[in-house]
């Protein structure tokens, strides 16, 4: 008779796995898989995205292969998936508006070492950009507020 683990016990046990040196990448890429349906679906807590978060860590090819099976399988999900990627790459502990911490989230992840965390805030950055540029004035004093001469 094998006793039930607590959800603390389970939960240390697959932190144990994640940072495992042999762990087989089926194992990752299933349960990087779950916890992205899980945390995606909103029936989430801090430990699934603990969990994600160390497993891009780690294991960033597995998050990434993963994300994409993902997108190709409901491309509709490619937005919130792109964002969960974002947010694993940052802390998102600003004290300023949510549109302000939003864009230093993008700016942070740009900087990350995973590429597909960088190609996702670059992609997010330029987006946000204006549409069009009336003047060179107008693109100084938006880069190099205030602009020099």
């Amino acid at each position: 008779m094998v006793p039930k683990a607590s959800h603390i016990e389970a939960a240390d046990f697959v932190e144990n796995l994640v940072v495992s040196p042999s762990v087989p990448e089926a194992i990752l890429n299933h349960l990087a898989m779950l916890l992205i349906n899980v945390i995606l679906s909103a029936e989430t807590s801090l430990k699934e995205r603990q969990l994600l978060s160390m497993i891009q860590q780690r294991h960033p090819q597995v998050v990434q292969k993963v994300t994409q099976e993902i997108i190709e399988e409901d491309d509709d999900k490619k937005d919130a998936v792109e964002e969960l990627i974002i947010s694993l790459s940052t802390t998102q502990a600003v004290s300023a508006s949510t549109k302000d911490a939003a864009s230093l989230d993008l700016i942070v992840s740009s900087t990350h070492a995973d590429v597909n965390v960088r190609a996702i805030a670059v992609k997010k950055l330029i987006a946000s950009l204006p549409r069009e540029v009336e003047s060179d004035d107008f693109v100084c004093s938006t880069l190099f507020h205030p602009c020099l001469p």
